[in-house]
């Protein structure tokens, strides 16, 4: 399909078939066929200006969200959060993330990957946990709450500087 030269993201990995250049009907196709068998498992990025991505992996407790970019907003990894939560870690794929790392509705997560495909965005109604390189280093566990309109950008700069979000 012809690619939505207005979304955000350039390029879906669905188990392996790659579609460059996808465009908003795409990533439809690609949702409706997950949601139909209950289960989501898919990567999403932009790949044309800057390294940005979201991998959305469904699991038997829940759907890891999870991503990272490297771009002028700054480099960090993130994670979708839900601070009710265990921290404890659990095998998603290759990847092992924190159980608080997992989303218990399925439409929450498509809803998630959506807003991320077409903004780059991170859906504001979650909480979200950020990994930001600061120099030579990583701070791990910044926590954007739920609700925090704060710019990623001003978000970033705050933690860089010390401050708590």
């Amino acid at each position: 399909m012809s690619r939505d030269s207005s979304t955000f993201c350039d390029q879906i990995n669905d188990a392996g078939r790659v579609v460059a250049d996808a465009g908003m009907d795409d990533l439809r196709e690609l949702v409706d066929r997950n949601r139909r068998s209950g289960q989501l498992g898919f990567s999403l990025a932009r790949t044309r200006d800057m390294d940005s991505g979201i991998e959305v992996v469904s699991t038997p407790e829940g759907t890891a969200i999870f991503g990272c970019e490297d771009s002028l907003r700054g480099s960090f990894a993130f994670y979708y959060c839900d601070p009710s939560k265990v921290a404890k870690r659990v095998t998603v794929g290759i990847h092992e993330v924190p159980k608080h790392a997992l989303c218990d509705s399925l439409e929450s997560a498509i809803q998630i990957a959506e807003l991320f495909f077409r903004e780059g965005e991170l859906d504001r109604r979650f909480s979200w946990m950020l990994d930001i390189n600061v120099g030579d280093r990583v701070k791990r566990g910044n926590l954007l709450a739920a609700g925090d309109n704060l710019q990623i950008e001003a978000f970033i700069a705050r933690v860089k500087q010390g401050q708590t979000a």
